[in-house]
């Protein structure tokens, strides 16, 4: 058998013949060859030095690039998982609180998260959505291939804890809304949505978070444990009447589980293979529905009908299906969205039309301009979907836009009793200022009540604001009916108007000069209000105000004399 030439001996070899050579017949010229070949030999060495440095800088920047890679990647998983949290409060339709990490007067940064590194991963999350929660992620790149019993080949990962690293997520949330006033609850800024977006021109409340994640490499999990050593450890679980493990592979193992877990702590508190930093910037939405003409959760059907305009906005968080009656038209003057598809032709429809109906989209104002949707021949029998949307000038939006799903607030959070709130009470309910309730089976058919600060009383009896009976849960005593989702208002009390009040508001309140003092009083703006009748004809039942839309005073003097005749009644 061949052998492969040892290159150092072939070296020493060459060495000592160079020498043999020059030493031979006394010449003069031996200290050259000498020369040469102490050149050579360095030469030879340098380049196998360069050799072993550069192999050993690739695999550095090899293991730099996969750790870099897997932080990446560990610290992408822990940004998801925290954002996933934080957007799950918003479709319970409630926003995160507690205090954020830092305080709530430092610098929020992505700095801040070295407030995190001293935080075990895992643990069960408080309350506070703002606080360091961090996670455990496994890389194990130690695979092995088995046949199955059919003779395929099968890849498999091994779970003996070689070449595995243990990388942990580190996340906090920062709440980053630019809050109008100091009030608590703060309010979040009112915007209009720009009108490149789905919703454009519409008016919202928006909430800014900004979550950030970093993640620590190189968590050794024990690396260097061997099968048999797992295997010797795992003996000890079993009962004493089998064979025991082998106790120098398990204290082997146990050694090289310190060292680990050593190394492990060293670096969460130090941080010092910290090398990535991610933030992820999201924004959260409040629109008030009763901007749109119709808005429906599920699908919006047209059915035929006479001609007719509809003005203001169309939304279905689902399907929309548009069609007119017989040779009419419906003309929709403003702007639709569907998440789903919109179609023309309603296939639901179990009364016959002909296909002479026509819908018009308003496409643009001044001048207007329609535009109808695509032609169907069996309206009632099919649907056919608008396919191109770009003709209508952004006035039609569907998926492929796409246009973003609206998520309402479930019934309770609208009724006044809500079994999910730890007081019982509807969120939306707890939290109006002002409340106006029906009881048609009352001589005064509506409660009336306006919620102010202030410290609530416990008092007892039906119908009253901080009362038992019909209030809420029927105990006998209440401090207030107010949801604690409302803050600091939590403590705010109720004033009830008077039964007097109450029959006030049955009847209509006509504020109207009926002297020369009232006259001069509250309409003292040239043509404001009607001068005093002269004659005995009855006074016309109206309320005339200035039509000058500046002439603020005399209208609040008039709203203030209304404000006035509603308290003074008995």
């Amino acid at each position: 058998m061949n052998k492969q030439p040892n290159p150092d001996r072939s070296l020493i070899h060459f060495m000592l013949r160079a020498q043999q050579i020059a030493q031979q017949g006394g010449r003069s010229d031996r200290g050259y060859a000498m020369l040469i070949v102490s050149l050579v030999s360095i030469a030879m060495f340098s380049m196998l030095a360069a050799y072993m440095t550069m192999t050993n800088l690739s695999k550095s920047s090899t293991n730099a690039y996969v750790d870099g890679t897997n932080t990446f990647y560990a610290a992408e998983s822990g940004l998801n998982k925290r954002a996933q949290q934080v957007r799950d409060k918003f479709v319970n339709y409630s926003t995160p609180t507690g205090t954020q990490i830092g305080g709530t007067t430092s610098v929020i940064s992505a700095a801040t998260i070295s407030n995190c590194f001293t935080v075990a991963p895992g643990g069960t999350p408080t309350s506070n959505d703002f606080e360091c929660r961090n996670y455990s992620f496994r890389y194990n790149n130690n695979i092995a291939a088995s046949k199955t019993s059919q003779g395929e080949t099968v890849i498999n990962e091994q779970n003996d804890n070689r070449n595995s690293i243990n990388y942990v997520a580190y996340t906090f949330v920062a709440d980053v809304t630019k809050y109008t006033g100091t009030s608590t609850p703060q309010t979040p800024p009112t915007i209009t949505i720009g009108s490149d977006e789905t919703f454009g021109g519409l008016r919202a409340q928006e909430y800014q978070y900004t979550v950030y994640a970093t993640a620590n490499a190189n968590q050794n999990i024990a690396s260097g444990i061997t099968s048999e050593e797992t295997a010797a450890k795992d003996r000890e679980k079993v009962p004493p009447s089998m064979l025991p493990g082998d106790p120098t592979l398990i204290a082997s193992y146990d050694s090289k589980l310190a060292a680990a877990n050593a190394a492990n702590n060293g670096r969460a508190t130090s941080n010092t293979n910290t090398n990535t930093v991610l933030q992820m910037n999201f924004k959260s939405r409040i629109i008030p529905i009763f901007q749109f003409g119709a808005f429906y959760d599920g699908d919006l059907e047209f059915n035929p009908s006479p001609p007719m305009t509809f003005n203001g906005r169309l939304h279905s968080n689902a399907n929309m299906y548009m069609t007119a009656g017989n040779a009419t038209t419906l003309t929709i003057d403003g702007i639709v969205t569907a998440v789903g598809n919109i179609y023309s032709g309603n296939p639901s429809l179990v009364n016959g039309y002909s296909a002479g109906g026509q819908v018009l989209i308003t496409k643009s104002k001044l001048p207007t301009v329609t535009l109808a949707l695509p032609a169907n021949a069996a309206p009632t029998s099919t649907a056919v979907p608008v396919t191109s949307l770009s003709p209508y000038n952004a006035k039609l939006k569907d998926r492929t836009t796409p246009v973003t799903r609206l998520t309402l607030p479930d019934a309770g959070l609208l009724s006044k009793l809500d079994p999910n709130q730890s007081d019982g009470i509807g969120e939306y309910y707890g939290k109006a200022d002002l409340r106006l309730e029906m009881y048609p089976d009352r001589a005064v058919p509506f409660g009336f009540q306006v919620i102010s600060s202030g410290t609530g009383t416990t008092t007892t009896g039906a119908g009253v604001c901080s009362g038992a009976g019909n209030v809420f849960n029927n105990t006998t005593t209440s401090v207030n009916t107010v949801s604690v989702g409302r803050g600091n208002y939590s403590t705010a009390k109720c004033n009830d108007l008077k039964e007097g009040q109450l029959r006030s508001l049955m009847q209509p309140v006509l504020v109207r000069p009926r002297s020369t003092l009232e006259y001069t009083t509250f309409c003292t703006t040239a043509g404001a209000g009607t001068a005093p009748q002269t004659s005995t004809t009855p006074v016309p039942i109206a309320i005339k105000i200035s039509t000058t839309p500046t002439d603020l005073a005399v209208k609040e003097r008039i709203l203030d004399a209304l404000a006035l005749t509603l308290a003074a009644q008995s």
